[in-house]
């Protein structure tokens, strides 16, 4: 008979994903996962599985966050469209000190390409999620289909790349008034 687990799946999980976030994947050991999580490898292998099923996990456990956060502003018609955009844009860059700046998402398409084929497929919907938000936006707007299809393309494009740029020192609230002027540019120009 299987012992009862003795930790918290989702604290521990939130810790190698913070874990991850702030290190990437390849610079990632296992050893520094396991103190990290305060858990041994048995308990691990056990219970998640190796390294490379920590990771699956815990990019899951990001994008569930994150499509939170898209329900909570992108997709959440009980505010105006502009507002909609605000909150998200301030929502994702709000310093925090207690998690790594960048996004794990972001990140890990910049890391190797092993990171990269486990998680593709979420990080691509994600992605796609977050463009598919701004269009309905834009399109709540009055902006033609079109347009308000390249526009988001636009502003999710912009979105990784202050993440990026987050990650080299770009400042939140620096960040924070480039994404809204690009939106309020974009929204002047239907």
């Amino acid at each position: 008979m299987a012992r009862p687990q003795k930790f918290n799946e989702q604290q521990i999980l939130s810790k190698a994903m913070v874990y991850f976030w702030r290190h990437g994947f390849s610079a990632s050991s296992i050893h520094e996962l396991l103190e990290e999580m305060g858990i041994s490898r048995g308990t691990l292998y056990n219970s998640i599985g190796d390294k490379d099923a920590l990771f699956m996990r815990c990019v899951e456990c990001f994008q569930h966050r994150v499509d939170q956060l898209f329900q909570l502003t992108l997709f959440n018609q009980q505010f105006p469209p502009v507002q909609r955009v605000e909150q998200f844009i301030r929502l994702s860059f709000a310093e925090n000190s207690e998690l790594p700046v960048g996004c794990l998402l972001v990140n890990s398409l910049c890391e190797d390409d092993r990171a990269l084929s486990q998680i593709k497929p979420i990080v691509t919907a994600t992605l796609d999620k977050m463009e598919e938000g701004f269009k309905t936006v834009f399109e709540a707007l009055q902006i033609n289909a079109d347009t308000a299809e390249s526009y988001a393309s636009m502003m999710a494009t912009q979105v990784k790349g202050a993440r990026v740029r987050q990650r080299e020192g770009a400042s939140n609230p620096q960040l924070i008034q480039e994404l809204l002027r690009l939106f309020e540019l974009l929204t002047q120009t239907k």
